[in-house]
């Protein structure tokens, strides 16, 4: 993330401490590494934090424009587990609040 972006993102009134967390992890994980919704519980140690603290995170830095979610093909019967869908940084986001 640039450094730009960095300050901007953590000075957005909009969104929690809980989800700043959450995209600074995600930001700070190798580029080749998924962000699924397994992963990112294995990664934050979901023990600390429910599943639907995480989810809950995520629909908000998707709702302010900071991560896009990504429906990957598969049977449309298993389209609600969560190896179903990814979620991806977007890179050249609008800053403004």
């Amino acid at each position: 993330m640039h450094h730009e972006r960095w300050i901007f993102f953590l000075k957005d009134p909009r969104i929690s401490l809980k989800a700043k967390g959450l995209m600074a992890v995600m930001d700070s994980l190798p580029e080749d590494c998924n962000h699924y919704l397994s992963t990112l519980m294995a990664i934050c140690h979901a023990r600390f934090d429910s599943k639907e603290a995480i989810k809950n995170a995520l629909s908000e830095l998707e709702q302010y424009g900071y991560i896009k979610t990504l429906e990957l093909p598969g049977n449309r019967k298993s389209a609600r587990k969560n190896h179903d869908y990814l979620w991806e940084i977007v890179e050249n986001f609008k800053m403004e609040v």
